[in-house]
């Protein structure tokens, strides 16, 4: 069924060439067929501890597919593999994540080269932006930016309404371009004049930054990117004046505070726990490195994991509190 793939648990279900288990997007399939023979179950690329076989996934599969495969976590004797709806956190379908599904079909029927895509991507990691505005474009690009919209969109109950020109529901375009209070700073880079009428009800905005691209030089658009990033973190450090700060726990009491970090390619990401006490002094930390491609929900959820089994490490039995730090 279209939409649907497996969730990989201990592998006795899923066959490796011909099922639908890789979560890199449809159709889930491996992109280069493993050197293995016709009906070999995932099973055999998995150790008795539930670990990848490193050793064999680099002997017969693709680099590209070990990626994505290492960052499935795999769990022994936590029951079986089972066919999911992909397009939902907890695997279940709904209407709405049906419709989800149309409008990607539909997006990827109007990109008639996929190249140009890749092209483009490829120029904005090769360019001389920072790496933070690399991480910026492509946040942007994927509506990770929190503009009052999306985060609205996420569950957080708030008025839509820009806190700039209190006239307009604040997307991500508006935030960052389209807003008046940002026009004189638009008009005097030159670029202004270049923006569609309808930028600040646009969804789509990989779009209109390659529409941007290819209206400026290779040099005029770096900045333009790195103006747009710029708008943004003055934009956050005049929401931080106003933001509290870590403090510290109740006596007695403990904070575990988290944290996960993801390259911008996605293909290895790291995270990290610290346990600190009422005084605000460290008690325990602990980092970990991972290979393969996790999305941000699951870097996240591998994090609070890390901070949950470093506690009970420490010599105590005073109750400790948790404390998730946002991801970046």
């Amino acid at each position: 069924m279209k939409g649907t793939r497996w969730r990989v648990t201990d592998g006795c279900k899923v066959r490796i060439n011909e099922d639908r288990w890789i979560p890199r997007g449809a159709p889930f399939l491996l992109q280069t067929p493993a050197k293995v023979p016709p009906n070999t179950y995932v099973e055999s690329l998995i150790n008795e501890t539930g670990d990848w076989k490193i050793e064999v996934l680099e002997e017969r599969m693709n680099v590209e597919d070990i990626r994505w495969i290492l960052g499935i976590q795999t769990m022994r004797g936590c029951g079986e593999d089972e066919l999911i709806w992909n397009f939902t956190i907890d695997g279940e379908y709904t209407v709405a994540s049906g419709y989800t599904m149309k409008q990607i079909e539909k997006k990827g029927a109007e990109t008639s080269d996929k190249s140009i895509l890749r092209r483009w991507w490829k120029e904005v990691w090769h360019s001389n932006l920072t790496p933070k505005m690399k991480n910026f474009v492509w946040r942007v690009c994927h509506s990770w930016v929190p503009s009052k919209s999306e985060l609205a969109e996420r569950g957080i109950k708030m008025d839509r309404t820009c806190t700039g020109c209190w006239n307009h529901v604040e997307t991500i375009s508006h935030a960052i371009w389209h807003c008046p209070r940002l026009r004189h700073v638009w008009k005097e880079a030159g670029f202004w004049h270049l923006f569609p009428k309808s930028l600040g009800l646009m969804s789509d905005l990989i779009e209109f930054l390659m529409f941007m691209a290819s209206k400026c030089s290779k040099q005029e658009f770096e900045m333009f990117l790195g103006m747009s990033w710029m708008s943004t973190v003055i934009k956050e450090k005049k929401k931080d004046k106003g933001v509290n700060r870590w403090k510290t726990p109740p006596i007695g009491t403990f904070f575990i505070n988290c944290d996960a970090a993801l390259c911008t390619d996605q293909l290895e990401s790291g995270v990290a726990a610290v346990i600190r006490d009422s005084r605000g002094c460290l008690v325990a930390a602990e980092a970990i490195y991972h290979q393969g491609c996790v999305s941000v929900l699951m870097a996240e959820s591998m994090a609070i994991r890390l901070g949950l089994k470093l506690g009970p490490r420490m010599n105590t039995k005073s109750f400790i509190s948790t404390q998730i730090t946002k991801l970046l």
